[in-house]
């Protein structure tokens, strides 16, 4: 005889509100969160795939459904069942924000509830009929309640390293993605550089004087931005990125000198120290670090500064995975962090979803870092791990809350030489 499984969900419910229906579950049996059909998946009117109930909306007015990934979203702070949130989703053909199905069913306003939508397979739908909750708590804490005591029982977890190729080229690969990577991202660059790292990285260098060298400097984005604020700029790339930050410059000059070369070769022919030098998001790209840290003792003036923005080496991509459960929630706090192989240094793959082409990580520990740098007279005065303003919670909810505070997933590090002597 088989065995049947009630809904988790309903179950949850059912903790707080005693007459809440417990559904047998029919998808997910085999899983830790197995679902009952009003519990489970829901169609997108707009791009037609299917999203967890608590990433979807209805809208009633216009008898459609739309997910997180087609329109905009908005957090909204209430408890209700076992949560306290959810969202609302701006209907593309009304404009009305909808919550999303699970506060919709606490308000009697689900297409189940509501009568509008006949479910496939039989489910008991819940009338409240009280507004009370239970005096009794929910039966489990907010970590529990997620399925975190359930990660020893997970069986689709990896080691997270991704093998790469003993040949590799960072400065090709980069190459290859420079077109894309120019074509996708604004003058600021992503979510992650508008708001994570270049408020951090500006707000770090210490005044206005001198010549700011920016290693790596890409399609110029950032070399712009300084620009702009009045400081003098030279910007130097190995790779053909570069190239689209000197037709910005032929296009609008704005006085930045660039040189497609590695900071070794510019070295060479340097005719000066600079006082500030910025590494933006490129130290994990470079093999050679003990190499690229001798030449940033060497350009750098006694008490200069040299600014390094980089995935944190504790939770970059060699180091963490991410797992939710259950995997197609759309709620950060569904969602696990794991954490390994972090003294393993190696190599990795990187693949943005702009483009076909994968770059390659250098992931290092933290101490690598420090002591690399330092033995080159660098010794970092300042720290900064990035978390989110409370503003980005309503613009960006999803990118931010329960997620990027909760670890860091970039380190900005302020290095100050210590001697116009060393090394």
């Amino acid at each position: 005889m088989e065995l049947t499984k009630e809904c988790f969900y309903c179950t949850q419910n059912n903790s707080v509100f005693m007459d809440y229906p417990l559904n047998e579950a029919i998808f997910g049996l085999e899983s830790n969160f197995p679902r009952c059909l009003i519990h489970y998946q829901f169609r997108c009117d707009q791009c037609l795939g299917e999203s967890h109930f608590n990433g979807i909306s209805w809208c009633n007015s216009c008898k459609n459904f739309t997910c997180v990934r087609c329109e905009s979203e908005r957090i909204v702070w209430t408890d209700f069942f076992v949560n306290s949130y959810y969202y609302e989703i701006k209907c593309p053909n009304c404009d009305a924000w909808n919550p999303t199905l699970d506060y919709s069913e606490f308000m009697m306003e689900h297409p189940f509830q509501l009568g509008v939508i006949i479910p496939q397979s039989p489910v008991n739908v819940w009338i409240q009929f009280s507004s009370d909750y239970l005096e009794k708590q929910p039966s489990l804490e907010f970590n529990e309640r997620r399925g975190f005591h359930e990660l020893s029982k997970f069986t689709g977890y990896k080691d997270s390293s991704f093998s790469v190729p003993n040949v590799l080229n960072p400065v090709q690969n980069w190459s290859e993605i420079a077109k894309d990577w120019d074509n996708n991202f604004d003058v600021e660059g992503d979510f992650h550089h508008k708001n994570l790292i270049l408020p951090h990285v500006l707000d770090l260098i210490t005044d206005s004087d001198g010549v700011v060298l920016d290693v790596g400097c890409g399609n110029g984005n950032l070399a712009r931005i300084l620009s702009k604020s009045g400081r003098k700029v030279i910007g130097i790339d190995p790779s053909d990125m570069i190239l689209f930050a000197i037709e910005k410059e032929q296009i609008k000059p704005l006085g930045i000198t660039y040189f497609q070369e590695t900071i070794q070769e510019f070295l060479q022919r340097s005719q000066s120290d600079f006082k500030h030098i910025v590494l933006n998001m490129m130290i994990m790209d470079v093999e050679d670090l003990r190499s690229l840290a001798e030449s940033l003792g060497k350009l750098t003036i006694g008490g200069g500064e040299v600014i390094i923005s980089l995935l944190h080496p504790c939770f970059d991509v060699s180091t963490k995975t991410t797992i939710k459960f259950p995997q197609d929630s759309q709620h950060n706090e569904d969602k696990v962090f794991i954490v390994d192989n972090y003294f393993k240094e190696e190599k990795s793959w990187i693949k943005f979803n702009i483009s076909e082409t994968k770059t390659v990580h250098f992931h290092r520990t933290l101490s690598t870092y420090v002591n690399i740098l330092s033995e080159n007279g660098l010794l970092i005065d300042k720290m900064v791990e990035p978390v989110p303003k409370d503003s980005l919670y309503k613009t960006d909810p999803r990118e931010t809350f329960l997620d990027y505070d909760r670890i860091p997933l970039f380190l900005i590090l302020r290095c100050k030489k210590i001697s116009s002597n060393f090394p």
